[in-house]
């Protein structure tokens, strides 16, 4: 039986022999994850083998030592952690000094990143981001130093995805009074895989940290109430110069605490209502001012801002997809569902009742982000994963996990005794219960798939060519624009040529999507009047048929707003097709016959 209040122990005589196994089965995963990030030989047959074997052997260790718990616990238990462990594998796996990126935005990720301090970095104050401001900001810190080898930064981002969903799930356990022992660890463990099937971004974390950690409400004295005000206000600015779609989601956050922490008692309806409102609207208030005092601050346009806005939608991506196989609503279906219908069983079987007027405060809530959250996932350039239904995820793991767990303040506590067990002691609970540990194992799964990378030799070859081919645009005095791998100026691997900022790739894709007529027609004069020597961008190809492959929505709204037009007025020059990297130059006609 799943008790919350009795962990699942290991006798204290004999926890020294246990940890070694225990530590190599669950070590084991994170190995091959990493291995396999690194190499593209090793089958799938074996990964899947060695998970399931290192899953059964960790419950049969934790068998032979614990005192007590069933089968079914422990195979649970130990298949939490061997998915963190999976996942943890294909962080350390990113880590490397490859001077190459190693995904679509990597590049352009670390590029922004260094924008907050481009003075030192590229001799001259750019513009600030657009997109995901805070993000690129957690990013930036290691350019405190200066310029950093591309491996720090690739540590430093590991270590941000690894240690914000560690840090939010433990004040979770804090907060609620989580039993203790090896329970709480394998929630921790679940949670950290949960958290990043959608994923969560690291970034967004910080707006979850803040209010997890010291907003509560009502508070005991003046200083916890302005402790609570403060922290609710930081977590809103935060979230301000995130995403448009989580301004609300501090203040909703500190509204659903509230409707767990506080019961309904003997007062109006509306009295108790207006705490949960006044901190939704004062935190989605103060988002919404942080977003547009950033705008000035940044050194962009306004109308840069509003592509969220204007972006077409694609909404076959709500079902299977080459984008996204199992389509956006199954997917948040198979990792919602679960706790969904486990907060059922529990509100069930507990004899203290909960207001009504709580549960439909949380069930609003989740409805307009889980609504939100698929809406915004059909815009053109999402849709490959969860991570546009994070904020929902985030709200239901807290929710659920109150109610599961019984750490909620019940309404009429004398109407009967709470249950001592989870909902895993009947036959459907422990069906869902497998069902919510397994959904984020079939996330993580795929997380180690092999990265392809040049060989070192290859890549200086490769590097040296690229150099020369710069180095010669500048003889000839004119500019060189690097609209894909500019980090290779961030990190000075390319040196002698001067940023030029505009035009990069995902920012260009963003205006191209949202049709940002001003800014592309400064793109289109710019390409017409040849300004730029050199073009550095991935190979432009316009005649296939992207139709059936993934991301075909963007593939065509790139090829016929960008690719075409670059390719009217500058032809193709050298092709690197094994690094993905072409250069352009000024066709000898001038682009005769452009429109």
């Amino acid at each position: 039986m799943l008790n919350p209040d009795t962990p699942l122990a290991l006798p204290a005589c004999e926890r020294k022999f246990a940890l070694v196994p225990l530590a190599a089965c669950f070590v084991a995963p994170a190995l091959l994850n990493y291995w396999l990030g690194r190499s593209a030989g090793i089958p799938w047959g074996w990964r899947l083998g060695v998970s399931g074997a290192t899953i059964l052997a960790g419950a049969l260790i934790w068998k032979a030592c614990a005192r007590r718990g069933n089968w079914a616990a422990l195979l649970l238990a130990s298949t939490a952690f061997i998915t963190a462990a999976l996942k943890l594998g294909s962080f350390i796996a990113a880590i490397n000094a490859h001077p190459l990126a190693q995904d679509w935005s990597e590049g352009s990720q670390f590029y922004y990143a260094s924008l907050f301090f481009s003075p030192k970095i590229y001799g001259f104050q750019t513009a600030l981001p657009v997109l995901h401001p805070a993000q690129y900001l957690m990013q930036s810190l290691p350019f405190l130093a200066g310029r950093v080898p591309i491996w720090a930064m690739r540590l430093w981002e590991a270590t941000l995805w690894v240690t914000t969903p560690l840090i939010t799930a433990w004040l979770l356990i804090r907060r609620l009074q989580l039993p203790g022992g090896a329970l709480r660890w394998a929630f921790l463990a679940w949670s950290f895989c949960y958290l990043l099937a959608g994923p969560v971004y690291y970034h967004l974390f910080v707006a979850v940290i803040l209010v997890l950690g010291a907003v509560k409400w009502p508070a005991s004295d003046r200083r916890g109430r302005l402790l609570s005000l403060t922290a609710l206000l930081a977590a809103s600015l935060w979230a301000g110069i995130s995403r448009v779609n989580w301004f609300p989601v501090p203040g909703m956050l500190a509204a659903g605490l509230y409707f767990i922490e506080n019961d309904v008692g003997p007062q109006k309806p509306w009295r108790y209502l207006r705490a949960p409102l006044l901190m939704a609207g004062a935190g989605s208030l103060t988002a919404l001012a942080a977003h547009l005092a950033y705008i000035p601050i940044s050194g962009n346009p306004a109308n840069y801002f509003a592509s969220s806005y204007t972006s077409p939608l694609v909404l076959r991506r709500l079902l299977p997809n080459p984008t996204f196989p199992p389509g956006i609503l199954l997917g948040v279906l198979a990792v919602s569902l679960p706790l969904l219908a486990l907060v059922g069983l529990s509100l069930q079987a507990d004899g203290r009742r909960i207001h009504l007027l709580r549960l439909a405060g949380l069930a609003s809530m989740l409805g307009v982000l889980f609504g939100g959250g698929l809406l915004v996932s059909t815009k053109v350039g999402g849709g490959s994963n969860l991570h546009n239904l994070d904020a929902f995820m985030v709200l239901l793991w807290i929710t659920s996990t109150a109610l599961v767990f019984r750490r909620y303040r019940g309404d009429h506590p004398h109407e009967g005794t709470p249950a001592r067990s989870l909902p895993g002691a009947t036959r459907w609970g422990g069906a869902l219960l497998a069902l919510a540990v397994l959904a984020p194992l079939a996330f993580a799964f795929p997380a180690g798939q092999p990265v392809s990378r040049l060989g070192e030799v290859e890549t200086g070859k490769l590097l040296s060519r690229l150099q020369g081919y710069v180095d010669e645009a500048v003889r000839r005095g004119g500019e060189v624009v690097f609209i894909t791998n500019r980090h290779l100026l961030t990190f000075a691997t390319i040196d002698g040529v001067r940023l030029v900022p505009e035009y990069e790739k995902v920012f260009l894709m963003e205006m191209a999507m949202a049709g940002n007529r001003g800014y592309l027609d400064r793109f289109y004069n710019d390409l017409k009047s040849h300004r730029f020597a050199l073009i550095v961008s991935d190979p432009l190809l316009t005649g296939l048929d992207s139709r059936g492959k993934p991301f075909s929505a963007e593939d065509e709204i790139w090829n016929k707003v960008v690719a075409r037009k670059i390719l009217c007025y500058y032809q193709p020059y050298k092709t690197f097709s094994i690094a993905h990297l072409q250069l352009l130059t000024p066709r000898a006609d001038g682009g005769e016959g452009c429109p």
